[in-house]
């Protein structure tokens, strides 16, 4: 069976052979093929679209993985590209990325399998996040500039929508992504699919409550509105008041360090977050720590005491996961998918909005006021169920063979 794999980013293990930058983000979809090129009848290959100047087609084999990026300008290339390369079933992660609108006029759509990650139409509708919501920023050009992000986000959001109309496949993990997807298109055929996490995380030592550091927090990336940096600075100021020495490691490139001209106007996000942090005196309470590799996120899991989702939309959060996987005490905004993925016995939950009961979750882990363990060994237990690799790799290879199957019927 030959499947194609179809990516707006190109893997980190085929980026130097196609000069393109390494970055430690993306890693979820290694878990996936490491665990898929197991099962033996599976012929894999890759594809990464790049639009460009010139059109051409670079390929490189890695353990027996085929790896192609295609430069295109027009839709010649595009067009040669699927002529030249048969596929039984196509697979899309990130239906909302341009080059899927791109390329739609040549996917044989009785063959594609589209995957939802997040979902822009519903992230583009709360792209502010209440950034204005404890601390006013009447600056006009933050407004103006935030609006044109949501612009942006409800573009993709169009993008995703089309190609989920014209879809006949597609596969999810929660009830939200499920409701979303069946309201856009009542026909299509929707297959359950858990993540497949990052091997090391599988295996990596478990959080300890006799080793952390107390008062220490770990959020996995906060650059965004959607990711609400705004709002874990307002946590972190009330947690102050009782833990003076609280410390909130935020993995990521340091926003507040642009230099750009809208942040050194306060017209961008990043020079909103800077202007908080001096604010409220957290400089040395909220630390930046760059880009991390999933050495250090583990090592950072192991360490802290608590793990923060804060976004105020999420699909099924492989970052939490992850660190509930590792079983460090987790504390989660309740929103978009994460119902489907923990409950209140294995990660305490909050409203977006309620930042009194978020503060109150931290402090009750903080001060030991319950049985961490158990809240810890449910987390694992959860994780080890719900993304279980042999277990999804097989769903996903079971999926493979039914669209296969119907695609030759039709034949």
């Amino acid at each position: 069976m030959k499947i194609l794999l179809l990516s707006a980013n190109m893997r980190n293990i085929a980026k130097p052979y196609f000069n393109l930058d390494i970055h430690p983000y993306g890693g979820w979809i290694d878990g996936f093929i490491d665990n898929l090129k197991l099962i033996h009848n599976i012929n894999l290959d890759y594809v990464y679209f790049k639009q460009g100047k010139s059109n051409n087609i670079k390929s490189i084999n890695i353990e027996c993985v085929n790896y192609y990026q295609v430069t295109y300008s027009n839709n010649n290339i595009i067009k040669k590209f699927f002529n030249d390369y048969k596929y039984d079933v196509y697979h899309i992660f990130g239906i909302e990325h341009p080059f899927v609108k791109d390329i739609s006029n040549f996917l044989p759509f009785n063959k594609t399998l589209l995957y939802i990650q997040g979902i822009q139409k519903e992230c583009a509708k709360v792209y502010l996040a209440d950034y204005n919501k404890y601390s006013k920023n009447i600056n006009p050009f933050l407004y103006l500039n935030l609006n044109i992000l949501k612009y942006n986000a409800n573009k993709l959001g169009n993008n995703e929508t089309k190609i989920l109309k014209k879809g006949l496949y597609v596969t999810g993990r929660t009830k939200w992504d499920y409701n979303y997807v069946k309201s856009v298109n009542k026909n299509i055929k929707y297959y359950h699919c858990n993540e497949i996490l990052r091997n090391k995380f599988y295996t990596a030592k478990k959080w300890s409550s006799k080793k952390y550091v107390p008062y220490t927090i770990f959020v996995s990336q906060a650059n965004y509105t959607l990711k609400a940096a705004h709002m874990i600075i307002e946590i972190v100021k009330k947690l102050k008041k009782e833990f003076s020495n609280i410390k909130c490691y935020i993995a990521g490139e340091n926003i507040t360090k642009s230099k750009s001209f809208m942040t050194k106007l306060n017209s961008s996000y990043a020079g909103h977050i800077k202007n908080l942090i001096n604010k409220y005196k957290l400089n040395d309470n909220i630390i930046y720590t760059g880009p991390l590799n999933e050495d250090e996120i583990i090592s950072h899991l192991q360490k802290v005491n608590v793990f923060l989702s804060a976004s105020i939309i999420e699909n099924s959060s492989n970052s939490l996961q992850e660190a509930m996987l590792i079983g460090t005490p987790c504390v989660s905004s309740d929103v978009g998918g994460i119902s489907s993925i923990a409950n209140e016995s294995q990660c305490l939950l909050y409203p977006f909005n309620d930042i009194d009961k978020c503060v109150s979750h931290i402090t009750d882990i903080f001060n030991n006021n319950f049985d961490i363990d158990t809240l810890s060994h449910n987390a694992i237990k959860r994780i080890e169920f719900l993304a279980n690799p042999q277990i999804n790799s097989n769903v996903m290879y079971n999926i493979y063979k039914d669209i296969v199957l119907e695609s030759k019927n039709e034949n």
